[in-house]
C-alpha cells in the first residue's frame, strides 16, 4: 500500500471498516508497519530489522542529518542504543533487553519511539 502519512493510514482504515467491518489485529499491524516504513525512509533509514532482542536501524550513508547530534541521540536511550560507523552503511542498534522501560514493550512501539526521536534530534534544519 502507498501509505506514507498518518492521514492516509486513517483513510485506509476507514475504507476497510466501511467495506469489511472492523479489521483483524493483523491488518491493523500491517497498516502500522507501512506507516513506520514511510517514517523510517523520511529520517534516512534504509532498513529496520529485528533479530532476537536487537533492532537495527541502517542509516543511508548520505543522510541529511546533523552528525554532531548522534552522541546526544544515543545517550537519550540510556545504554539501549548504540551507533556503529560501518564501512558499508552506518547503523544504530537498539537492544530490547538493555532498557527496562522498553523490555516489555512491543517492538513496533520501540521502532516508533526511535523514529520519533531521530526525527526530532537528527534531521538537519533546512
Amino acid at each position: 500500500a502507498g501509505i506514507e502519512t498518518e492521514e492516509e493510514s486513517e483513510e485506509m482504515l476507514e475504507e476497510l471498516i466501511d467495506r469489511f467491518g472492523e479489521p483483524p489485529r493483523s491488518v491493523q499491524n500491517l497498516l502500522l508497519v507501512t506507516r513506520l516504513k514511510a517514517r523510517a525512509h523520511h529520517v534516512y533509514f534504509t532498513d529496520v530489522a529485528q533479530k532476537g532482542d536487537a533492532v537495527r536501524f541502517v542509516l543511508y550513508e548520505k543522510a541529511n542529518i546533523d552528525a554532531a547530534r548522534i552522541p546526544q541521540f544515543v545517550e537519550g536511550f540510556y545504554g539501549a542504543l548504540t551507533f556503529t560507523m560501518d564501512a558499508k552503511a552506518p547503523y544504530f542498534t537498539f537492544l530490547m533487553n538493555r532498557s527496562s522501560r522498553e523490555k516489555s514493550g512491543h517492538v513496533l512501539e520501540v521502532i516508533r519511539t526511535v523514529l520519533d526521536k531521530a526525527e526530532e534530534q537528527l534531521l538537519s534544519a533546512s
